[in-house]
């Protein structure tokens, strides 16, 4: 045979682009299909098997027909025509991808490993749906809860979409699907509580769950989401899955559970002592608790470096007096922290070694310029301490002068040795020596060692995704006003960034963030967005509404692909501050449609609605977005932050119990919640509520998350006396006041100076007839 010329190939592609579009083939007519079904049941091998691919090739139009046939027809149709059925239900047609079918082949006909690589190409591609039925068919557990586990990776972003279109029915389907693994349960007993259906699921689950490991531990998460947190904790037992059991306890309020998870004797660490004392603690055991205070003493003094946390253990174990012991013998800056926090300024000075009537303390000067030493830029901070404290207490009793004199005298020694005196900077502003710190900027830009970037960095601390702020700021205003001195500038920069300082001789702010927005509007490029970026968080950080949203309405097209969710979700924001809710609507829902799956944008967009006056359509997006949070704990905590912030509480409140039921207390928004809850408890429960809440808290801040999470011995002191004095309230509440003036007599001697306790407690005092702790609880206060 020749082969095919070039010319010919040409020819043939030239009259296929000439020939007329081929016309759909028309619809089978009944008959025809009524005779294929039919003749599934023939007598005749040859027409049976010809009967099975012309059904087979006829698709959908014969899919209602062929059920209404196998169920009266012969046992040759019945058997034929349930065969085709069954591709049919998978969704498998004639015009279905071959690749799909072959993947769905493999899945059905091929061994375990072949099964498992068919269901992650499935669950890759997306076909979730068809996932969906290929395990309502699975009999093997194993190869179900492989299914089911993958359904659950994507649920999260699947189901809220179904939740949205109202599609309730497939997200359900879904959710329970995923739920027949372990990483699917919350989701499915979170939804299946917001849309009211919790109840009936667990009588429906209830006789199943001595069937498998799988029924058992789904009832307990049903039960646990509930409420019932005892009988949930009791069946993850019967699992033996203690950890959940003990978390399980815990979101029912029970703190000795909770601690319990935290307190491990394989690991002797701040937290796992503080927690083991807590044990001992709720439980009573006066003797273990004792052993374990003075085990986290003897940890402190093997640790010094620990020895801030070691403190709030025994604070929050209800041993302040071992904290101020252990401060006394390991670390004089916090004991004088502790001493300055009860007003005892006899003691601070005393610990500084320094004599209160020996203002300007010149002679403690000497000693300190004598020994001051700094090998390292790492030892500055520790070694201008002393006087930092010093200088602290000076402007806490009044003495302004004498502290502006130390810190003076210190930053000469710094200068002297060529020393960075940033670290300087950083007291000088924390005592609100502003004009100091502004002095002493300019002349640490004028040496070799410090960039003036470092030196506004310094002067206006930022978060690190913000720290461009202050830097742009700094950086327009010396363009702007070039003949201007730095100290002018600096003054500027005070009344942009510490607008709580004296900024009297600043121009107006407004006039300054207007002058951004000008400039900004006289150039183009690059250039405009950074000038647009800082007109934007100036105006919020002043609250120049109106500002800031015409300033993000010019900025935000600038961005381009860069824009995302979030930068329309605080556009939003900024608008709703700008009493423009209407506008507002848009931009979260612009958010929401980049994020279809996250609810807050939908939550917000309800915000905006209600403030435009569509109640009935706010209502229906708020409702919405809480039920597509399935049982995403983060999701349900940023809900709940924006509820209080709209001053939604009782949808809060609903957040902050679920997320409390169903967290584990090792995730970052349990402690989180709890805070929420204390306040919450503290404004509107009894003051035994606040104190379980508060307690529950507390306990939760033995454990650092992060950083920001860590809280000094002085602020757990205050939390201490927090709930000290609501202990005493619930105490006369429920009608002990001698019990009540007992506690209050111990908070007196923790720190006699505490103004508050008087405020809160004297007048309870005189109602119970106790003149005699009144007089003295007024007595020790003055």
């Amino acid at each position: 045979m020749a082969p095919i010329s070039a010319i010919t190939i040409m020819l043939m592609i030239a009259t296929a682009a000439a020939a007329p579009e081929e016309a759909a083939p028309p619809a089978p007519s009944a008959e025809t299909i009524d005779a294929a079904v039919r003749a599934l049941d023939s007598d005749d091998f040859a027409e049976r098997e010809a009967a099975s691919r012309k059904v087979w090739e006829l698709g959908r139009a014969a899919e209602a027909p062929l059920k209404k046939a196998v169920q009266t027809g012969g046992s040759e149709l019945r058997y034929r025509g349930q065969k085709i059925l069954d591709e049919f239900q998978l969704g498998i047609y004639p015009d279905t991808p071959e690749d799909l079918r072959k993947l769905v082949k493999s899945y059905r006909k091929g061994d375990a490993a072949a099964r498992q690589m068919a269901v992650q190409e499935l669950a890759e591609r997306g076909e979730t749906a068809l996932l969906i039925k290929l395990v309502k068919r699975e009999r093997d557990p194993t190869m179900r809860n492989t299914v089911a586990s993958l359904i659950a990776q994507n649920v999260g972003k699947v189901a809220p979409e179904h939740i949205f279109n109202g599609e309730m029915q497939q997200a359900e389907d879904l959710l329970q699907l995923a739920a027949l693994s372990s990483r699917g349960m919350r989701d499915y007993t979170t939804f299946l509580f917001t849309t009211d259906k919790l109840d009936a699921a667990i009588a429906k689950q209830r006789p199943r769950a001595g069937d498998s490991k799988v029924d058992t531990e789904l009832l307990a998460w049903m039960l646990r989401t509930k409420g019932d947190s005892a009988e949930a904790a009791k069946l993850f037992e019967e699992i033996d899955d203690r950890a959940r059991a003990r978390n399980t306890r815990a979101s029912g309020g029970d703190m000795s559970a909770y601690a319990a998870g935290f307190a491990d004797p394989s690991r002797r660490t701040t937290d796992t002592l503080g927690y083991a004392a807590a044990v001992a603690r709720l439980s009573g055991d006066g003797d273990a608790l004792k052993k374990i205070l003075a085990d986290i003493l003897e940890y402190a003094k093997a640790m010094p470096d620990e020895a801030a946390r070691c403190m709030n253990a025994l604070i929050i174990n209800g041993a302040p007096e071992l904290a101020f012991e252990l401060a006394a013998t390991l670390d004089d800056g916090l004991l004088l922290e502790m001493e300055q926090w009860r007003y005892d300024f006899d003691a601070a000075f005393k610990i500084l070694d320094a004599n209160a009537d020996d203002a300007p303390f010149d002679s403690w000067l000497k000693k300190f310029e004598k020994d001051f030493s700094v090998r390292e830029e790492k030892d500055i901070p520790l070694a201008i301490l002393p006087a930092g404290q010093l200088a602290g207490t000076c402007a806490i009793t009044g003495q302004k002068d004498a502290a502006e004199h130390i810190l003076r005298a210190v930053a000469r020694l710094l200068l002297a040795e060529n020393n960075s005196i940033l670290p300087l900077l950083r007291w000088e502003l924390l005592l609100g020596l502003d004009e100091l710190a502004r002095e002493h900027a300019i002349r640490a830009m004028e040496t070799d060692t410090e960039t003036e970037a470092n030196v506004i960095t310094t002067l206006f601390p930022m978060r690190a995704d913000y720290s461009w702020l202050t830097g742009g700021s700094w950086d327009y205003l010396r363009a702007k006003y070039a003949d201007e001195s730095k100290n002018d500038s600096l003054k500027r920069m005070f009344a942009l960034f510490r607008p709580e300082t004296n900024a009297t001789e600043a121009p107006a702010v407004a006039e300054m963030i207007a002058a951004i927005d000008a400039s900004a509007r006289e150039v183009e490029g690059e250039e405009r967005k950074e000038l647009l970026a800082l007109v934007v968080e100036l105006a919020k950080i002043h609250q120049l509404w109106e500002l800031a949203a015409d300033a993000t309405s010019r900025w935000l097209p600038l961005l381009g692909t860069e824009a995302a969710a979030f930068h329309h979700t605080r556009y939003g924001e900024t608008l709703l501050s700008a009493k423009q809710p209407e506008k507002a609507a848009l931009q979260f829902e612009k958010a929401w449609k980049i994020t279809p799956s996250n609810p807050l944008p939908l939550y917000m967009k309800g915000v905006a609605l209600a403030q435009s006056g569509h109640a009935a359509a706010a209502t229906e997006l708020k409702n919405k977005a809480s039920l597509m949070a399935i049982g995403n704990v983060s999701k349900r905590h940023f809900l709940s932050i924006a509820m209080w912030r709209n001053d939604d509480e009782e949808s809060a409140r609903e957040q902050d119990r679920l997320l409390l039921r169903i967290a584990s207390p090792r995730e970052g928004v349990h402690p989180q919640a709890l805070r929420r809850s204390y306040l919450d408890a503290r404004g509107s429960g009894t003051a035994a509520q606040a104190a379980h809440a508060l307690d529950f808290y507390l306990l939760s801040k033995m454990r650092p998350m992060n950083s920001n999470s860590v809280i000094s011995p002085r602020n757990t002191l205050a939390y201490h006396m927090k709930l000290g004095m609501l202990r005493a309230r619930a105490a006369f509440d429920g009608g002990e006041p001698a019990a009540a003036a007992a506690i209050i007599a111990k908070l007196q001697e923790l720190n006699p100076s505490d103004s508050s306790v008087l405020e809160d407690m004297y007048q309870l005092l005189c109602d119970a007839d106790l003149t005699t702790a009144a007089d003295a609880l007024f007595e020790t206060t003055y």
